[in-house]
């Protein structure tokens, strides 16, 4: 799933990720951004932003995806996760065992190149 997401967000939830705030200026129609850092994620937040997209680093400082999307399940999350990400091997490979993770919920790996204004680290 290293697609591009089949339509742009309209309300994103950025977890300390400068990668996504770059590609999210990027999108038209442009979405709204809320940006916080991942101690602050809590199930009401959640309910107040209401995102349809979250988007987090595949490695952040001191967390990883995986923590992250296991919290995002246990709030009841429902909408898609884009992971981002510096080049891998095998992109669809990652994004495939994240779905997996997540309950089906749909996880997309984004790596340099497929949005403008994304350059890893």
């Amino acid at each position: 799933m290293t697609e591009h997401p089949p339509d742009p967000p309209q309300n994103v939830l950025v977890i300390d990720c400068p990668e996504a705030m770059r590609i999210a200026e990027n999108l038209e129609p442009p979405p709204m951004v809320i940006s916080i850092a991942f101690r602050q994620l809590s199930r009401t937040l959640l309910e107040v932003v209401a995102p349809d997209c979250v988007a987090l680093p595949l490695l952040g400082s001191g967390f990883d995806a995986v923590q992250v999307i296991e919290r995002l399940r246990t709030f009841g999350y429902t909408g898609r996760i884009c992971a981002i990400a510096p080049d891998l091997p095998d992109a669809a490979l990652v994004a495939a065992e994240l779905t997996a993770l997540a309950d089906g919920l749909p996880v997309h790996v984004i790596t340099p190149g497929q949005y403008p204004g994304y350059r890893s680290r």
